[in-house]
């Protein structure tokens, strides 16, 4: 770890972000505490997302990635989960893919300006498909 987080060590972007998770996974809780990682994939978007936004610094997207993968967000109140609607009104249904994945958000960041989400899709096997990083009123999850 340099300066609490890991290295960089592969060339391969998807590669290194999955190493990142596991090492954080790893370093930030002592093995009897340690939930385990739910399985995971990456959306179409996701690489592009985490490498392209300026909205928070990749440390703290891949420590909520973590909360996510875990099953801490919902229970983390800083986090605020909550469902993707299918449009702005607040009692419009939630997003549902044609698979019955349901589409779900967090916060990364609070109280500024454009906070940051985390977006995905939690697929009927359990399984989570990370979609983006995001600002707050950025809906768009494909």
């Amino acid at each position: 770890m340099i300066d609490g987080y890991p290295p960089t060590v592969y060339a391969d972007p998807e590669r290194q972000f999955r190493y990142e998770i596991e090492q954080l996974w790893l370093w930030t809780a002592p093995e009897p505490e340690r939930l385990p990682l739910n399985s995971y994939s990456l959306g179409p978007d996701w690489m592009t997302s985490l490498d392209d936004t300026e909205l928070v610094d990749r440390r703290k997207t891949v420590e909520v990635v973590i909360d996510v993968l875990t099953g801490r967000a919902p229970t983390n109140p800083a986090r605020s989960v909550h469902a993707v609607r299918t449009n702005q009104a607040g009692s419009s249904p939630q997003r549902v893919r044609e698979d019955q994945a349901v589409a779900l958000r967090c916060s990364i960041k609070n109280n500024t300006a454009s906070a940051a989400r985390l977006m995905w899709w939690r697929l009927p096997d359990g399984s989570i498909e990370l979609g983006r990083v995001a600002a707050h009123d950025d809906m768009n999850l494909r």
